[in-house]
């Protein structure tokens, strides 16, 4: 991991070995990490009120967020790549789908009630 460089952090140790710079949770606390060039990854599960909760803090404590594009079937990084796209497509989705601050709170409102 190189602090000196944005960090990605997501919720599995499997997905973490996709992307470079990134890290896995695994319910570890984060909040230590560095605001400006962190980027919180959560599974695609909408309708889980335990990850809801936990997006909505990670937004309130000041993080970038992702919050996947209302069309997106697939429920993580995993299942992404298994249904075949590459590493860099998904890097394209990650990246057109980072919010932080208000723009995250508007998108959260918005995002949490679309039926995944």
């Amino acid at each position: 991991l190189d602090t000196t460089k944005p960090i990605q952090v997501v919720e599995g140790p499997i997905e973490s070995l996709l992307f470079d710079n990134c890290i896995a949770v695994g319910g570890a606390d984060f909040t230590r990490l560095d605001k400006e060039h962190t980027r919180m990854i959560f599974d695609n599960e909408r309708r889980n009120y335990e990850v809801l909760k936990q997006i909505e803090k990670t937004i309130d404590l000041g993080y970038k967020i992702v919050l996947w594009s209302d069309d997106l079937k697939e429920k993580d990084i995993n299942d992404m790549i298994i249904s075949g796209k590459t590493k860099e497509e998904v890097q394209t989705i990650i990246n057109n789908n980072s919010y932080q601050g208000n723009m995250a709170k508007i998108r959260f409102t918005t995002w949490r009630r679309r039926n995944a």
